[in-house]
């Protein structure tokens, strides 16, 4: 009787106490939940001489090579490298095609009957998606001696961020190809035009190897799969 009366003075305090010791077990089980990192090196392919040569041809035709899109700078070709891993169009893009909403937000989503646990009003977008992924999943990182780019996904299930890690550069990487691909395409298309239009055989030379030059490139995006 006497801890009968107890529990009907203190049950508030009791219920309390219940609670608080149920949160801090979960806060300890997300804590101590482990994190795997899966982690993609990325060795950026440049060819000096390429390089020299464009600048070679660019200053025997009066700087024409810029206005048709072409640059032998690697350094900023690294650059958009990273730029690109880090983009919100190919971060979104990524999370979409991988379905990985549901990993993004596991406290708001049942496995169980792979539903949102929230009301539709709530649930996370691809807005939230990319925040998080940006903030809290994915690292891109340029290592300056070397010339390599990590790319490291992070997360609980480590086969996931292994494949994520992988899958992230492939698809950047097919951006890039895509990109150069279309870039040297319209390269020619204006180098061509130009060339028609002048009839200085030193000029026309340089515009041809410059053509040249494009064709292989976009010769070479295509074959290599490295192309980053």
């Amino acid at each position: 009787m006497i801890v009968f009366k107890l529990v009907r003075q203190y049950w508030r305090l009791i219920v309390v106490t219940a609670a608080l010791v149920f949160i801090a077990s979960v806060a300890v089980a997300v804590v101590s939940m482990p994190v795997y990192k899966g982690e993609a090196l990325v060795m950026f392919a440049a060819s000096d001489q390429s390089n020299e040569t464009l600048a070679l041809l660019n200053s025997r035709i009066g700087g024409l090579a810029p206005l048709a899109g072409i640059s032998g700078d690697v350094g900023g070709g690294r650059a958009e490298a990273i730029a690109t891993l880090k983009s919100r169009r190919l971060s979104t893009s990524f999370i979409q095609t991988n379905n990985m909403l549901p990993d993004l937000f596991p406290e708001h989503w049942n496995a169980e009957k792979e539903d949102w646990k929230v009301e539709s009003a709530s649930v996370p977008t691809m807005a939230d998606a990319y925040e998080r992924f940006d903030k809290d999943i994915r690292r891109v990182n340029e290592d300056r001696t070397t010339g390599m780019i990590s790319v490291s996904i992070l997360g609980p299930d480590r086969q996931k961020v292994a494949q994520w890690a992988n899958g992230l550069v492939r698809a950047a990487n097919d951006y890039l190809r895509n990109r150069a691909i279309d870039e040297a395409q319209k390269s020619v298309g204006f180098l061509e035009e130009q060339l028609a239009k002048t009839t200085i055989l030193e000029v026309r030379q340089a515009m041809n190897d410059l053509v040249e030059a494009q064709i292989s490139k976009a010769a070479l995006a295509n074959t290599r799969d490295d192309y980053a």
